[in-house]
């Protein structure tokens, strides 16, 4: 096929990182989420399940809207964000932390394709007001 070494480790690499069924995971719209999918993102958020690959909830520094009880002060309250960034935007910003420092170090450190998706769900529903 004429590929140089470096292409096919990078072919190797996309496929071992689920090729093309994980890009179609990373680009589904949180619209298309089940209700135990929003309902995952809400424990995520509120730190009732932990994230897979550690570090704090959502919680611990946002707040989002009235209904979830006090929530952090540190970050702003994230019942907008949605409404702000929608799908593509929000899952940039999740993917790379809050703020500088947060970023994960290494891709064990970053949110699994659920647990984004789940958020972002989440945080869908959140935007839409009350229920």
């Amino acid at each position: 096929m004429g590929l140089t070494p470096r292409e096919v480790s990078g072919v190797i690499e996309y496929l071992a990182a689920g090729g093309p069924a994980a890009d179609a995971r990373r680009r589904r719209r949180a619209d298309s989420a089940t209700s135990t999918e929003v309902e995952t993102g809400r424990v995520l958020f509120v730190g009732q399940r932990a994230f897979a690959n550690g570090g704090a909830s959502c919680f611990t520094c946002h707040r989002i809207g009235k209904d979830l009880g006090a929530g952090g002060t540190l970050g702003p309250d994230l019942s907008t964000a949605y409404a702000r960034y929608q799908d593509r935007g929000l899952a940039a910003l999740l993917g790379r932390g809050c703020f500088p420092g947060a970023a994960p170090r290494s891709a064990k450190a970053a949110l699994t394709d659920e647990e984004l998706f789940a958020l972002k769900a989440f945080m869908r529903r959140e935007a839409q007001g009350p229920r």
